[in-house]
């Protein structure tokens, strides 16, 4: 179960967002689910991605391969928690 995971791994120390991402091979699409307990407006990451959600529980869909939605995800989130 999916929330089960969740909240087992934003449970662990030093976590803040826990973002899980699924690509579809056959359309080149990946699906981003992302949760945290933290004071992260997750829906502002999701926005800028062409999603949305809440505040602590949000996603997005782009046609993209999961290597580059990972470290598109990574820079953007990266550079707006710092």
């Amino acid at each position: 179960d999916k929330d089960m995971l969740y909240q087992l791994l934003l449970g662990t120390s030093g976590v803040s967002i826990v973002a899980s991402f699924k690509e579809e091979e056959k359309d080149r699409k990946c699906s981003v689910s992302l949760r945290t307990r933290e004071e992260i407006d997750l829906n502002e990451i999701a926005r800028h991605f062409g999603g949305g959600g809440h505040k602590k529980a949000s996603g997005y869909t782009v046609m993209k391969g999961i290597d580059e939605a990972m470290q598109d995800f990574i820079s953007y989130s990266g550079a707006i928690l710092i």
